[in-house]
This record gives C-alpha cells, sequence and structure tokens, in this order.
C-alpha cells in the first residue's frame, strides 16, 4: 500500500472533499456536489443533491469520521480516481449493522467526475468484506484468525 499522500498535493477540490468529510457534516459535504449530482455505490444510487443528502447523512449517523487519508489519485482532465482510507467510530446502524462503537477503519475507490470545481458524479466502491467486520464488531466475535476483529 501507498504512503498517504499530502494534503497540501492534492487536487484542490480533494482537498477540499477531505475537509468536508473530516467536518462529519452533511451540509457541507453536500455543498461540494452539484445540484444534479449522482452517486452510485454497491448500496444505492442517488440523483440529485436532495437525495444526495439523505444518503451522507444516513452514513454519517453511522460513522464518525476521525481521519482520512489519500493513498492514490489518478487525474485525467475532469475526472479523479481516488483512493482513501478513513477511519471512524460505528456510532449508528448501519445497512443493518448496529452500532458498537469501535473504531473502524476501510478504504473507498472513488471515480469523480468534476464540474466547476465540484462532484458533479461519484461513483464509489469498498471492500464487500469490511461489512462482515462490521458485523463481527457488533457480535463482539473474533475474525477468522481467532484474532479480535478489529482494524
Amino acid at each position: 500500500m501507498s504512503a498517504p499522500i499530502g494534503t497540501d498535493e492534492l487536487p484542490p477540490v480533494l482537498r477540499r472533499l477531505v475537509d468536508a468529510m473530516l467536518s462529519n457534516d452533511p451540509d457541507t459535504i453536500s455543498a461540494m456536489y452539484t445540484p444534479d449530482c449522482r452517486l452510485a455505490d454497491a448500496y444505492t444510487v442517488t440523483k440529485g443533491r436532495a437525495a444526495f443528502h439523505e444518503a451522507v447523512s444516513y452514513f454519517f449517523n453511522a460513522f464518525k469520521m476521525l481521519e482520512v487519508e489519500v493513498q492514490n489519485v489518478i487525474s485525467h482532465g475532469a475526472e479523479l480516481v481516488v483512493n482513501w482510507r478513513w477511519t471512524a467510530v460505528h456510532q449508528g446502524e448501519y445497512l443493518g449493522v448496529p452500532a458498537n462503537g469501535a473504531r473502524f477503519a476501510s478504504w473507498n475507490l472513488m471515480w469523480l467526475e468534476i464540474k466547476d470545481g465540484m462532484v458533479d458524479s461519484d461513483l464509489s466502491v469498498w471492500d464487500a468484506s469490511e461489512l462482515q467486520k462490521l458485523q463481527r464488531l457488533a457480535a463482539g466475535s473474533t475474525g477468522p484468525s481467532g484474532a479480535p476483529a478489529t482494524e
């Protein structure tokens, strides 16, 4: 895995997106997306800022972001492909998994289309095994090797 990229080395829109994620405020991050934005991930597809705001509110109710580290960025014209890791506290239900109060880390790959300095399209994926880790944390069980199911 690559070392994190320093914030000052990031494209300005991505630097603002990292700050918005760390704000844990749905209004702040929604303001980074165009009125007609599209979000697609494994669990939802949204169109428009209001639907995006609802999705990100659900996410922030489930996770309090503590850290975001950008690992890789590929920039091509108005598109950014971003690999970032994040650490959060699992503070609310997420996809049927009850909150457990534990620190949780995951990674995302995002393909962002930028328009007028804002995100117009966000295609995101994350490792599905991370949801299994959340389920084990909520149940207080251990991982496959018998180690605690934490990051």
